[in-house]
């Protein structure tokens, strides 16, 4: 929804290319269609590795060759559009992030990797409080 938001927010700003990474997120495609400078691209429909949907992204995003890519999934999801961005010469990248962390160990520490591998790839981190605000 944060999304949509955003979308709203800058179509008179901006041309947007929003792609939206399962096609089970189709529930907001009528909202996406009804924006100005806004295109919606939803992925394949069969269930794809990882391997296939950072080629599948990294096909889209270097044919569309975005000034910037704000992700709105976090996790692996994540990192995986956020390497496809790279590979496909994007600079400027962020992610938005649920927040506060996961007070078990286990579920903390996949974050806490998932977090190290965003910085890796210069992915900066917007906090769901934070982005909102």
């Amino acid at each position: 929804m944060t999304c949509l938001l955003l979308a709203e927010h800058w179509q008179s700003r901006f041309s947007q290319y929003i792609v939206a990474m399962k096609p089970d997120t189709r529930m907001l495609e009528p909202e996406f269609n009804r924006l100005a400078n806004c295109v919606l691209t939803v992925g394949p429909e069969e269930p794809q590795s990882n391997l296939a949907m950072w080629r599948w992204l990294r096909r889209i995003l270097e044919k569309n060759a975005p000034d910037a890519l704000i992700i709105h999934v976090f996790g692996v999801p994540h990192l995986i559009a956020a390497s496809a961005a790279r590979s496909a010469g994007i600079e400027s990248l962020a992610v938005k992030a649920g927040n506060p962390p996961p007070l078990e160990i286990r579920p903390r520490r996949r974050w806490a990797a998932v977090t190290l591998g965003s910085k890796l790839l210069r992915c900066r981190i917007a906090s769901c409080s934070t982005a909102v605000n």
